[in-house]
């Protein structure tokens, strides 16, 4: 990976990406009026992996299930079994590149955490004493009317101590032994593909938080998608109160993506 820069310069929002970002707000407060509902979701395993895959993810998996004693297709449907499989193979990889390996017990919080699809991910490999996963819009409704709050219920179910809880992270005021964070929105582009408006892009506050957060002794575990974002990403927490534990390292994925992600590892500065 290139060498970090000190200060990256924003260009101009396009007309469309704010008219884009007015629609999306519109949404997103609509969304907020429906904290109200509940609905129970369940997920109908998949038992076995499907026969499409290749080789060498088939021998991956064999690993991960070997060193990890997992089976998510016992509890999950195929997708989000093979959404964990792939989170655990980027953690397990992270092990081997870094040459980290957190500690275990600890309280962990998972910053921007969709519907909390990952949480075995993470339980298999963090064996957190507690589990916090905080997302901005946890009650965005699907097709199918259920709400991600819905399907993080599902997925944290089996698990103690592990909470699902729907809030802006700038406004989080309690404190960690570990957060992780993937993928998170350091360029306003991204943030409105996902179809959030543009007035809650706060990268500053979000690593400045996270450094606040951050016990003595901690960590912050980022990934990001390919190397310009990482570049943003580093840069906003470098100046925000973290430093470098580990030079960020690309990780292949289990399957293709876009861009190959950029995992770091950070302590408080």
């Amino acid at each position: 990976m290139t060498s970090f820069v000190s200060s990256l310069a924003s260009p101009p929002l396009s007309p469309l990406l704010r008219l884009r970002s007015t629609y999306y707000r519109c949404w997103y407060e609509i969304s907020r009026g429906f904290t109200w509902i509940r609905r129970e979701y369940h997920e109908q395993p998949a038992r076995a992996l499907p026969e499409t895959l290749t080789p060498y993810q088939r021998h991956r998996i064999k690993t991960l299930q070997l060193t990890y004693g997992v089976h998510f297709e016992d509890q999950l449907h195929i997708s989000t079994t093979l959404e964990n499989y792939e989170y655990l193979d980027l953690l397990d990889q992270t092990k081997e590149k870094l040459g980290w390996e957190p500690d275990r017990n600890k309280e962990l919080v998972d910053v921007g955490s969709l519907n909390f699809y990952y949480a075995p991910a993470l339980h298999a490999f963090f064996h957190p004493h507690t589990l916090q996963g905080i997302e901005l819009e946890g009650y965005r409704v699907y097709t199918n009317f259920y709400s991600r709050f819905d399907y993080a219920q599902c997925y944290i179910r089996p698990f103690a101590n592990t909470s699902y809880t729907v809030m802006d992270f700038c406004n989080f005021t309690g404190s960690a032994d570990g957060i992780t964070c993937f993928y998170p929105f350091v360029k306003p582009e991204p943030l409105v593909a996902w179809r959030l408006p543009l007035k809650v892009f706060q990268p500053q506050r979000m690593f400045e938080r996270m450094a606040h957060s951050l016990r003595p002794e901690g960590f912050v575990l980022m990934m990001n998608h390919g190397e310009d974002e990482a570049q943003w990403a580093c840069t906003f927490a470098q100046q925000n109160g973290l430093q470098l534990k580990s030079q960020p390292q690309p990780i292949p994925p289990l399957f293709p993506r876009a861009d190959v992600p950029i995992i770091s590892v950070w302590n408080r500065a």
